[in-house]
This record gives structure tokens, C-alpha cells and sequence, in this order.
């Protein structure tokens, strides 16, 4: 499988896309009028969570592809699809902006301590499986072979991001 195929792929059904990006920010405005002064000590702090990953995590693989074909497939800006390139950035610019408003703090958010590790390696590791794509270094049939050595390059990445950790912590003191 391409990687235009994979995002071909994404792009068969762009009005369950649209939906879905439609949804989170109206979720987001929801979530500020029902929740308290302090949601991020409440259950409502977890609903917050999955918000912001179910925001985050698909931006974050649309930038990647975003990339991948202005780098490597040299494609204009204007012959990108809008539902699977841009609209995922869009999404989530404007439900950062709206818990913004509310003044939540993402670190006091359950499940937030390690966000940010997790979108720098899931990010390398979705780099490094396309740039072996495009190069043939991986030439994958089916979308298991794919999703498989994703998780493996995170697992991978993950495990040298901890370890780089305790090493600096270790050289630190």
C-alpha cells in the first residue's frame, strides 16, 4: 500500500470526516457551559482529556501527511484535500482556543503528564514509517503491515525517549 493510497484511504468518506471535526469543537463549547469553575478536578476533567486526544492525535497525523506530501511529493497546497490535510488542524486550533477561554490548565487535566512525550514519539515514529515508505526501504501490501510497524517504530522511539530521560536525570544530579 501508498501512502496516497492510505490517504485516499481517509479521504472516501470526507462528510463523516467534516462531521467528526465539526463535532469536537462544539463538544469543547458544550464542555465549558456544563462544567464548573475548576472541571479539571471534577469527572468532568477526563471528558476534557479525551477532548483534547481525540483533537490532538488526529492533527498531529495530519500534519505529518501535511508534510510528508509538501516534502516529499512536492504537491501544490491547493491539490491537498481539505478534509484529511487541513481540516484536522483547524479543528483542533479552534478547541485549543476554546479551552483556552475557559483558563483549563492542561497539566492539571487526568492523563496529561506524558501528552506531549506521546505526540513527539507517535510523530517520529508515523515520520520514520513514511520516509522508509516513500523510499521503498518498506514496501507494504496491507494497512496491518502499516499500522504494525507504527507501533513497533513507537514502541521503539518510546523506549529511547524514557531512556534518554533517566540518563539526563542520572547526569543531572
Amino acid at each position: 500500500m501508498q501512502i496516497e493510497e492510505l490517504i485516499a484511504l481517509l479521504h472516501q468518506d470526507p462528510v463523516a470526516l467534516f462531521f467528526y471535526f465539526l463535532l469536537l469543537p462544539f463538544m469543547a463549547l458544550l464542555l465549558n457551559i456544563i462544567s464548573g469553575p475548576s472541571p479539571a478536578s471534577s469527572a468532568y476533567g477526563y471528558m476534557y482529556s479525551l477532548l483534547v486526544y481525540g483533537t490532538a492525535i488526529p492533527a498531529l497525523i495530519s500534519g505529518v501527511f501535511w508534510l510528508y506530501s509538501i516534502m516529499m511529493n512536492q504537491k501544490n497546497l491547493l491539490e491537498l484535500s481539505f478534509s484529511v490535510y487541513y481540516l484536522p488542524l483547524i479543528s483542533a486550533v479552534i478547541v485549543f482556543m476554546i479551552l483556552r477561554k475557559k483558563g483549563l490548565k492542561m497539566k492539571a487535566l487526568p492523563w496529561f503528564g506524558e501528552l506531549y512525550e506521546l505526540l513527539i514519539t507517535a510523530a517520529l515514529a508515523l515520520g520514520l514509517l513514511l520516509l522508509l515508505m516513500h523510499k521503498m526501504v518498506l514496501p507494504f501490501q496491507k494497512l496491518w503491515q502499516i499500522g504494525l510497524s507504527f507501533f513497533l517504530f513507537f514502541l521503539v522511539f518510546k523506549f529511547l525517549w524514557e531512556y534518554g530521560q533517566q540518563v539526563f536525570r542520572s547526569s543531572v544530579r
